[in-house]
């Protein structure tokens, strides 16, 4: 008897943790990310069915409930002297060139000359706030001279989008349309880190531009990469056998609580549209705010150039067989790492506290550090471990298409500013030079140098420390602003440097 109250015990103590576990599960909310852009995060459908099966109504709702949210994306590019001449192929056909003689008088046909076009692209896009910001992928608008959206395939009307921010890397763009007034239903952002390979996913699109198209299937892989992932090492891509086709760009990928979980990019086109691929969510999450106030994204660099450690060099390195790493092969001079004082052969371990197991771990590390900040580095050197810190600086690349659309808007004021041709920075933000100084030394490390200025033709470097400007000790970037603020346009002056670890005095003619 005893036994069976024990039993019968255990057994509603069991029934009652099991219906206290399906009720919180209902309940539970999945990860949303915070943003002033995407304004709302909510799951659009809640469990799937009573006993936790998909059937056929998941898809219907989120048919439903998504598709209002996914629009068509049109846009128009000018192709340049890549038209074709009516007359190109004739010029030197005797019957044509008689022809035109004849009929117009003149000697010889009219020249082929190419004429301009107009190429037009279809794509797809979903809305991620109800003031209407929309992503879609960067080739789809990529050199559009305009971008229209249609935000039903019956509507006539469409909406012509401004362009907020692109990212080529990642292939991905945020674009704007002014909804005049009009609340827009928004496509709730989810969490890509939690998709598990075999789970329901939908895509929704305008495949071949037959309009809203929805297919099925389940995710075949996560991680995949394109290449050898080096080239694109911040997109680790979900694989699909939903059908994604041409025109599917830019879509939504949604799991079945009607989040979206990627973004539609690609197909292999062996397999016939059963095969595609899919930007994961949180990439972009990562990236739209920074395409919203930037206009492109902001990513880390340091300066060098690497080599995967293999077992080979391991070995001579006399390292553990199976140590990970990446080798330093290249420090570029002047950059973070050559300012932090790493070495070539110098291995990484670690960059910020995450391990570094490849060159693509490493650059995506770097990538994702914020500029300006100190970022810490684990090497090994001959075996023993060493923590350095570095700031990393914005990618060349990034500046460069930053810089491109500032210079407009400078345009003059900038001849009116002092100009050495220089970007500096504190000291004490590069503790691998402080440590070649003597105790005391002051001053501002170059960090960038135009070679046709006048610093660069002075002889100026990237790390050299500048101690003083026309006798004056500069101890601060603050300091060395106000000082050349005061300096006056065609006049020169002594500027004592450190170059290389030796004291060096240039003059400098500003402009």
């Amino acid at each position: 008897m005893k036994k069976i109250l024990i039993i019968t015990f255990i057994f509603l103590m069991g029934a009652l943790a099991s219906f206290a576990y399906l009720y919180h599960k209902g309940n539970l909310t999945p990860l949303i990310a915070k943003s002033p852009i995407w304004t709302e995060n909510a799951p659009l459908i809640t469990s799937p069915t009573s006993n936790g099966s998909t059937n056929v109504e998941i898809f219907v709702n989120i048919a439903e409930k998504l598709r209002p949210t996914v629009v068509n994306i049109h846009t128009t590019q000018t192709i340049k002297g890549g038209g074709i001449s009516p007359f190109q192929g004739f010029e030197d056909d005797e019957f044509f060139r008689r022809f035109f003689d004849d009929f117009f008088g003149q000697r010889g046909m009219p020249k082929s000359k190419p004429k301009d076009f107009k190429q037009q692209n279809l794509g797809s896009g979903f809305i991620i706030s109800r003031d209407g910001y929309i992503i879609t992928n960067n080739h789809v608008i990529e050199k559009a001279d305009e971008i229209k959206v249609k935000l039903t395939e019956e509507s006539k009307e469409s909406y012509t989008a401004k362009l907020i921010g692109t990212d080529a890397r990642t292939d991905i763009a945020l674009i704007k349309i002014d909804p005049k007034g009009k609340e827009l239903p928004v496509a709730p952002l989810g969490d890509s880190d939690k998709l598990r390979v075999g789970e329901w996913v939908a895509a929704i699109g305008h495949p071949f531009g037959y309009g809203h198209t929805v297919s099925h299937g389940i995710v075949s892989a996560k991680e995949r990469l394109f290449g050898d992932g080096v080239t694109h090492p911040y997109n680790d891509y979900i694989q699909t056998d939903a059908s994604i086709n041409l025109g599917n760009s830019g879509g939504p990928l949604i799991n079945i609580q009607g989040e979206v979980i990627g973004i539609n990019v690609a197909t292999d086109a062996r397999a016939q549209g059963i095969i595609g691929f899919a930007i994961p969510i949180n990439v972009a999450k990562n990236i739209i705010p920074q395409l919203s106030e930037k206009g492109h994204a902001i990513r880390g660099f340091i300066g060098i150039q690497f080599h995967e450690l293999t077992s080979d060099l391991a070995k001579q390195f006399k390292l553990k067989k199976d140590q990970e790493g990446v080798v330093v092969a290249e420090i570029i001079k002047g950059e973070p790492a050559d300012l932090a004082g790493l070495k070539v052969y110098d291995v990484i371990i670690e960059f910020n506290g995450k391990k570094v197991k490849s060159g693509r771990d490493l650059l995506q590390e770097v990538g994702k550090a914020p500029v300006g900040k100190p970022a810490s580095l684990k090497i090994l050197r001959e075996g023993e471990e060493k923590i350095l810190t570095l700031t990393p600086v914005e990618r060349k690349d990034e500046l460069e298409r930053k810089t491109k659309k500032e210079k407009s808007k400078k345009g003059e004021e900038k001849e009116e500013k002092i100009k050495l041709g220089i970007q500096v920075d504190d000291l004490k933000n590069y503790p691998g030079i402080l440590e070649k100084l003597e105790v005391g030394i002051m001053g501002v490390v170059i960090t960038d140098i135009e070679e046709e200025s006048p610093a660069g033709r002075a002889s100026l470097e990237k790390g050299d420390i500048i101690t003083e400007i026309d006798k004056q000790k500069v101890t601060s970037v603050s300091q060395f602003m106000d000082i050349v603020s005061t300096l006056k346009k065609k006049h020169s002056y002594l500027f004592r440097v450190i170059q290389q670890g030796a004291i060096k005095l240039v003059v400098i003619k500003v402009e």
